[in-house]
């Protein structure tokens, strides 16, 4: 199924735990139809975690802490003292809670709730989810606050009718242009996010998607994914000349490129060498006369 997926979108890249949003659909749906809707998922809400970075991820992970800022600021300022980073929501967002939640009809209203909503709802449910335990937060030591958020979800108690509604106010009070506003956070202009409106919500049933779009957000020019990736990380780093070639990339963020692209070529061939010499050892192991 995942190869299948992945054979029609080659510039989809698996990522560790999209395994358990294609099985939830297999479950629900049987093979033919899971196919369709997990590709669907895949182009339209996941595909910022099936890119071949991890940057547009992890600038809609920082959008949790945006949140939470914005509604308890006594909680995120708990959080920031206990060095809390929302890379614990991250198999949350990327897996539609498929592989953290323990109740597989909670599980299913989820994923109604998802495919229903913009690619941004994951975000908002697991703000909910955190606010919702706010004062169990704050009684935890600094040193136990990490596993006791992984392990929110998993929470039996958790009403998750509860958490649903809060998310879609949570939605209502910070729409998602607003919330990338307030938290100087830009995702990408490709974004399923970004693209959610003239992308999937224009589409009916009778409509086929624009493929030739799809593969253009797929295959982002490496100026546009160099200057994210450095406003990210606060870097004032230009880009030089009219193409993106490795030697028109200038300061910190075109050195490293440099750097690593020539790591690997130097790997690449001091492997060459390592094989060539074997093969030469060999032939003289069992031919000396062809080596004298």
């Amino acid at each position: 199924m995942i190869i299948e997926i992945l054979w029609h979108n080659p510039n989809l890249h698996y990522y560790q735990g999209f395994h358990d949003v294609c099985t939830t659909f297999l479950l629900v749906l049987g093979k033919r139809l899971a196919i369709l809707a997990a590709e669907n998922v895949a182009m339209f809400f996941l595909r910022d975690g099936m890119l071949d970075s991890i940057d547009p991820v992890s600038r809609q992970l920082s959008l949790v802490t945006t949140l939470l800022k914005l509604e308890n600021p006594g909680l995120h300022e708990f959080l920031m003292n206990a060095n809390i980073m929302p890379f614990y929501t991250l198999s949350w967002v990327l897996m539609w809670f498929s592989h953290d939640l323990t109740d597989f009809d909670k599980v299913m209203r989820l994923f109604d709730l998802f495919m229903a909503s913009t690619p941004l709802m994951p975000i908002y449910v697991t703000c909910a989810i955190v606010l919702s335990h706010g004062q169990e937060l704050l009684l935890q030591e600094p040193e136990m606050v990490h596993m006791y958020l992984v392990n929110l979800p998993q929470d039996p108690d958790m009403d998750i009718d509860e958490i649903i509604q809060m998310a879609i106010m949570l939605e209502k009070k910070y729409p998602l242009m607003d919330l990338q506003k307030r938290s100087g956070t830009w995702l990408d202009e490709c974004s399923p996010v970004n693209t959610y409106e003239t992308e999937w919500r224009c589409l009916d049933a009778d409509t086929h998607r624009d493929r030739i779009a799809m593969e253009q957000c797929l295959t982002m020019p490496l100026r546009r994914m160099m200057d994210h990736a450095i406003r990210s990380r606060g870097r004032d780093v230009r880009v030089c000349g009219s193409d993106c070639r490795a030697g028109s990339l200038c300061e910190e963020g075109g050195m490293e490129l440099l750097n690593t692209t020539i790591y690997f070529f130097f790997c690449f061939f001091s492997l060459v060498i390592l094989a060539l010499s074997r093969c030469d050892a060999g032939i003289c192991a069992d031919r000396p006369s062809d080596c004298s």
